[in-house]
């Protein structure tokens, strides 16, 4: 059963026991969250989406959805034909693409599907088409996507319905933490042990194909 937001603030309070801070309980909670998508890329956080990169000139883009972390595994991206097929489209960064184009004298270098190209900005990650493209492409996308930050009482997180002990560790590390309480770096000592045996559990239960629970 899944522990509602508003469940794990108070678990958190009965572990702390400090009324002072309570109102920022809900924040030590996604800063956990946070910290924990961004030591690994968990199933749970497994996205596929449509991109089109439409017609022009030359290196065409399409923006990857807001809560884009990183690419799934080779391959990530498919061209998609007008039967429906998927073909894997060789992903490289935009440098290695320029490259290879300059190496072939500037011109433009049939390949079919043509490379994708992908490069993270400041505004967002992005994918493109170097060569000029009568026909928009359509591609599809396998990638890790952050999860939302827990708003509301009744949200639910399913690295917490997974792996409560790691979560709870970390936003107690982060709460003593600002307290200068000695007391943080054992929680997270205690976090750096869940971490790796969630991270072994996910890991088990994608190459299993069934989800696991610890």
């Amino acid at each position: 059963m899944s522990q509602t937001f508003a469940q794990f603030k108070d678990r958190l309070g009965r572990s702390v026991l400090r009324d002072d801070i309570a109102a920022d309980y809900g924040t030590y909670i996604n800063e956990a969250l946070r910290e924990a998508q961004n030591r690994r890329s968990w199933l749970c956080m497994k996205r596929e989406v449509p991109l089109v990169v439409p017609t022009g000139t030359g290196r065409e883009t399409a923006a990857l959805p807001a809560d884009f972390k990183e690419l799934q595994k080779r391959p990530a991206v498919h061209y998609v034909t007008d039967e429906g097929l998927f073909i894997p489209a060789d992903v490289v960064t935009e440098e290695q693409q320029v490259y290879r184009v300059w190496a072939f004298g500037g011109t433009p270098i049939c390949t079919w599907p043509p490379r994708v190209f992908f490069e993270r900005r400041a505004t967002g990650a992005i994918l493109g088409v170097l060569e000029p493209l009568s026909q928009a492409f359509n591609f599809t996308v396998k990638y890790y996507a952050y999860l939302p930050d827990l708003v509301a009482d009744v949200d639910t997180s399913p690295l917490i319905d997974a792996y409560p002990m790691m979560v709870l560790a970390k936003a107690k590390a982060i709460a003593f933490s600002g307290l200068n309480d000695p007391v943080a770096a054992g929680f997270e000592t205690e976090f750096e042990k869940k971490l790796a045996e969630a991270a072994r559990q996910d890991a088990y239960s994608e190459v299993a194909g069934r989800e696991t629970r610890m």
